[in-house]
């Protein structure tokens, strides 16, 4: 892999417009609800992991669709303003672009609807052009056929994928191997690392959580360079396959674990805390910085994310990263 190369990361897929509404509790079949709209928002998964590196430091590039309407220029100006090259994203005339409904209860995770913009084809020599000028692509992967195809052209360009596994789609353990199998680096949060599909495996511990990292890891073909699981507010976890230094031993494999506790923090809104934790993790392993010390980069700029409405209305910038990630505001974290 190139390290001259025009982008770090390459996002790949659709970004969307989150539309946020507080509500008391989301509605049941059959009920009405009062809400109060907070606004709508630039927002999508792989998209928002971009900004995020974006405004730490790194070079990202957006590739996917919009529709020709507001919310389409609103996401492409909102690239524009943070750094993200938006070359690849192009505008599909008489669509509307993809939307995501999040309806947050006092006191809760939010409730979402997303209906997706209804997308064309992707270009493949467009792609394997994007490619070609990438270091890591991220995506998230609902269609195997799609990410074998996306893995079969990173490799002839030479470009590591990346891949941030939705509990959604895959709702169980063999769902999670077959896409990890595809991907030099996996990331996931406790309902997927746990093959739930639902629920939030809060009763899980740090152990319990890099244990199940290992246990992934192991049933795995061909181990990835590098895999994290992300907890919440209790922090994280992470494989690092590359490790100079051993700390656990696996067979014939060496690989360095890390566990790092989450900051506190008052939580405005989670929803781009996960994206802003990938684009951090990401940005901080492509500079080499050891696992503990990525881990706890992108731990710390994922706390600072949560901080308003909006999933990039406060991911932080590399100065406020650092200095959180120096301070003692996090809990100790012992090596496993």
């Amino acid at each position: 892999m190139s390290t001259d190369r025009r982008w770090d990361l390459l996002a790949l897929g659709n970004p969307c417009a989150d539309l946020v509404v507080d509500v008391a509790s989301p509605p049941r079949a059959g009920e009405k609800v009062l809400g109060r709209l907070r606004g709508r928002f630039a927002g999508g998964t792989t998209a928002n992991a971009a900004c995020a590196l974006a405004r730490l430091g790194g070079r990202a590039a957006v590739m996917g669709q919009v529709g020709d309407d507001d919310a389409g220029r609103q996401l492409r100006a909102a690239f524009e303003t943070d750094g993200v090259d938006a070359r690849h994203l192009a505008t599909l005339p008489g669509r509307s672009t993809g939307l995501a409904i999040a309806m947050r209860p006092t006191g809760g995770d939010a409730a979402l609807v997303v209906i997706p913009l209804i997308a064309e084809a992707m270009s493949e020599t467009t792609l394997r052009a994007a490619l070609s000028m990438s270091r890591v692509v991220l995506a998230t992967p609902s269609d195997l056929t799609e990410l074998r195809r996306l893995r079969q052209l990173a490799a002839e360009t030479g470009t590591l994928v990346a891949i941030d596994i939705d509990p959604v789609v895959a709702a169980d353990r063999g769902a999670v191997l077959a896409r990890a199998a595809l991907a030099d680096i996996v990331l996931l949060n406790a309902r997927a690392l746990h093959g739930t599909g639902k629920g939030t495996a809060a009763h899980d511990t740090p152990d319990d959580a890099l244990r199940a990292l290992q246990d992934l890891r192991a049933a795995l073909p061909s181990p990835p360079l590098l895999m994290a699981a992300t907890r919440g507010a209790r922090g994280a976890g992470a494989i690092d396959a590359t490790a100079e230094i051993a700390e656990i031993a696996s067979e014939d494999t060496i690989v360095k674990m890390a566990d790092e506790s989450g900051f506190p923090r008052d939580a405005v809104d989670t929803t781009g805390a996960g994206d802003t934790f990938n684009g951090a993790l990401i940005l901080a392993w492509l500079e080499g910085q050891p696992l503990r010390e990525a881990l706890r980069f992108a731990c710390a700029a994922a706390s600072l994310a949560v901080g308003a409405v909006g999933a990039r209305t406060a991911m932080p910038d590399r100065e406020a990263t650092q200095r959180l990630a120096a301070s003692d505001d996090a809990g100790p974290a012992p090596a496993t």
